[in-house]
């Protein structure tokens, strides 16, 4: 094979490489832009009243959730609680006789209308329409050092953004984590 054409192969295999992260940046993108315009015509539709759940956990066996509601466009409520799992003295989990790790509830609060935000533990009491906009800037991060993810539900709303950093080891989820949804009687 001669040394041109070796090197025109060498560059259209870099042009394919280089158009294939272009097209998944731009899939994401599109994804992204698709659903914050769903959003807005389902609130059109349904009202913007409703309740979503963000979720946190670990490997270590915690998770985190918070509740938080809407009501016309304003955050009128937000809960959050923890559940631990219990360990015996060797640090090994604690089991229910009929299966399953036993765990502990801790950090529960609820937060009205007057004192939203009061609490540090927990998702902040954003609306969704500020979800989009915050983590919606996750999609720019640099894709070689991180992995992003995105993702809707059947609505095609925001259900998971952001991203992990490629060096991270444990825990290391930068974003949000829409559990569940559900649209409040209009």
């Amino acid at each position: 094979m001669k040394t041109k054409d070796l090197l025109a192969i060498v560059c259209l295999l870099a042009v394919i490489g280089l158009s294939g992260c272009e097209s998944d940046e731009f899939a994401e993108r599109n994804a992204y832009e698709n659903s914050r315009s769903q959003w807005a015509e389902l609130k059109k539709a349904k009202g913007n009243s409703y309740v979503y759940q963000a979720h946190r956990s670990s490997w270590t066996g915690w998770s985190r959730y918070t509740d938080i509601q809407v009501e016309n466009g304003i955050v009128t409520a937000r809960s959050f609680y923890e559940v631990t799992p219990l360990l015996n003295a060797d640090g090994s989990f604690r089991h229910k006789k009929e299966g399953g790790i036993l765990f502990d509830t801790t950090c529960v609060y609820t937060e009205s209308v007057n004192d939203i935000g009061t609490h540090e533990q927990g998702d902040k009491p954003l609306t969704m329409d500020e979800l989009y906009e915050v983590y919606g800037k996750y999609l720019t991060v640099n894709r070689k050092q991180n992995t992003l993810y995105f993702e809707t539900d059947t609505e095609g709303i925001l259900k998971v953004c952001g991203y992990v950093s490629n060096t991270c080891a444990d825990d290391c989820f930068e974003g949000v984590y829409v559990q569940s949804f559900r649209w409040l009687k209009k």
